[in-house]
């Protein structure tokens, strides 16, 4: 890694806050991959990326995202993430909008040329869905 990790988490923040498809695809690998475990979605170069990204703009139109913790080491860093918005239409069959969402994660990242070729993002959905369906039964409730 030869530019600072703050350098690539402060970049990566900007570009995702304001929403510039251009400025968060120039800090990927055309190559890329981008994994959200927790919807079970994967995608792949740039234009999966800006898929990805317009479905998230379009869920949290006030999307915020914030690094608080990260580090790297040779072509690998990782960070804790936290994102913060008000949601826009459904979740698990239920209209949410208009319900305030803050929700944190953890990401894995593989670099090349200072660039991110791997995303990997592992975060609570169980959490989120108590946040936006209070009260709704779930399947397994954590001790």
């Amino acid at each position: 890694m030869k530019q600072s990790v703050d350098v690539l988490f402060d970049s990566l923040a900007s570009a995702w806050n304001s929403q510039n498809l251009d400025a968060l695809c120039a800090l990927f690998t055309p190559d890329c991959t981008y994994i959200d475990l927790a919807f079970n979605v994967t995608s792949r170069g740039h234009a999966g990326l800006r898929d990805f990204a317009r479905h998230v703009y379009a869920t949290l139109p006030n999307f915020y995202l914030q690094f608080p913790v990260r580090f790297g080491s040779g072509n690998q860093a990782a960070s804790e993430w936290i994102i913060t918005g008000t949601w826009r239409g459904d979740f698990e069959g239920a209209d949410c909008t208009g319900r305030a969402t803050r929700f944190t994660g953890l990401s894995r990242y593989e670099l090349v040329d200072d660039k991110i070729r791997l995303n990997l993002d592992c975060w609570d959905f169980l959490a989120l869905a108590k946040v936006l369906r209070p009260g709704a039964k779930v399947a397994f409730e954590p001790m």
